[in-house]
């Protein structure tokens, strides 16, 4: 952890197949994951901030109106995690 907010794990190729320059996936045990494009390196921060915003949500949520404004159209994917379709019920 740095600067006490979530861990951040370095991957390689996780824009490999984007075409939205650099990206960033964040992920945890019962939230919505999300693939965030068009990052650059002035947009450092602004992803911490989304990051610890993140760590805080319930569910992985964060509006776009809580997002930093460089990262408020930079969702690219939005994954749900298996533990949410657990919790719902099948008729």
């Amino acid at each position: 952890m740095g600067l006490g907010g979530p861990p951040v794990v370095a991957v390689e190729d996780v824009g490999r197949h984007f075409d939205q320059a650099c990206s960033a996936a964040v992920s945890a045990p019962g939230k919505w994951s999300y693939i965030l494009g068009f990052l650059t390196p002035d947009r450092a921060a602004d992803l911490l901030e989304y990051g610890r915003a993140y760590a805080n949500s319930e569910k992985g949520i964060v509006l776009r109106k809580e997002r930093p404004d460089s990262l408020r159209n930079s969702i690219v994917a939005r994954i749900p995690s298996p533990e949410l379709f657990e919790k719902l019920e099948v008729e």
